[in-house]
């Protein structure tokens, strides 16, 4: 490997177009299948988009870039 790089998202208030947005779109669905009462998972989220005010939202998620080269 020749290097690896931090590339962190970070959303500080919910917006529709935000990749937390899209991630918590996909994560309702999936909590019912393992026991989550759909109910329960909509208010999640609803809860999560109401939350537009300074220091109400926070996400966060850590990605890597590895570079590396195949031995000669």
């Amino acid at each position: 490997m020749e290097s690896v790089e931090t590339i962190p998202l970070l959303d500080l208030r919910y917006q529709a177009d935000s990749f937390s947005a899209g991630a918590m779109e996909m994560m309702a669905p999936t909590v019912t299948r393992h026991g989550i009462d759909a109910a329960e998972a909509e208010a999640w989220t609803a809860d999560l988009r109401s939350r537009t005010g300074e220091g109400e939202y926070f996400f966060s998620v850590n990605r890597y870039l590895f570079r590396a080269r195949r031995p000669a």
